[in-house]
């Protein structure tokens, strides 16, 4: 900078005072430029704090939802196995089924006489005994039952009711109805839960109903186990 050219000592200092002046000013606009920047820098560290805290609030949270995932995982995974226990388990475990006819026809002489199925086709894992006519769930599972009947109603006799029944209790009714003076037959099947020890028969309901035995058949066998 060059120094201000003077005439007299009065008019040096005057110039010089002036030039004091000047950069004093200049001081004070550099200083409060200073002071802007300051504190702008520290309006960056601020963000630059809360960027931080919120990644770290990001990273834990993320964590958090990992480990939720993970103990899902975990559950799910214990419930495969436990369906893969139960397949494994029920295609291991025997099967269990049966069909029986009558040997020969009869005419009932009972009400809610039980049918007794006394000709064994097939018999396999037991359950069904053919002298008493019940058949006795040997495992827990689900079992699908098939009956049907031909009666010969040609007599005075109109009808004839029977009943597949669970444990005593009536599950549902198959009503064969005379419709041209001659042998009538009638069906059903039954899907049922039964337990170690429960015990499924049919029976009829009416006296005196002559049943044939070459189309009058049970069978049952075990869908899966339970």
């Amino acid at each position: 900078m060059n120094e201000p050219r003077c005439y007299s000592r009065f008019d040096y200092e005057e110039k010089m005072l002036e030039k004091m002046v000047r950069s004093e000013i200049k001081n004070e606009e550099l200083l409060a430029k200073l002071e802007v920047l300051e504190k702008r820098l520290t309006n960056v560290e601020t963000e630059v704090d809360n960027s931080v805290m919120e990644i770290k609030e990001l990273e834990k949270k993320h964590d958090t939802e990992q480990e939720e995932q993970k103990k899902s995982l975990d559950v799910y995974d214990q419930r495969l196995d436990a369906i893969s226990r139960n397949i494994t388990e029920s295609v291991h475990q025997p099967p269990v089924a049966f069909f029986a006819t009558l040997s020969s026809g009869f005419t009932t002489s009972t009400s809610s006489q039980t049918i007794v199925f006394n000709n064994f086709v097939t018999d396999i894992g037991g359950g069904y005994n053919p002298g008493t006519g019940v058949f006795t769930a040997p495992v827990d599972g689900l079992y699908v039952f098939s009956t049907s009947f031909m009666v010969d109603l040609s007599t005075s006799k109109t009808s004839a009711n029977f009943r597949i029944k669970k444990n005593g209790n009536i599950i549902t009714y198959l009503i064969v109805n005379d419709s041209d003076g001659d042998y009538e037959t009638v069906s059903g099947t039954v899907i049922l839960s039964l337990q170690v020890g429960d015990n499924v028969m049919v029976t009829c309901n009416d006296i005196g109903r002559s049943i044939i035995g070459l189309y009058t058949f049970l069978s049952g066998f075990k869908l899966y186990s339970a």
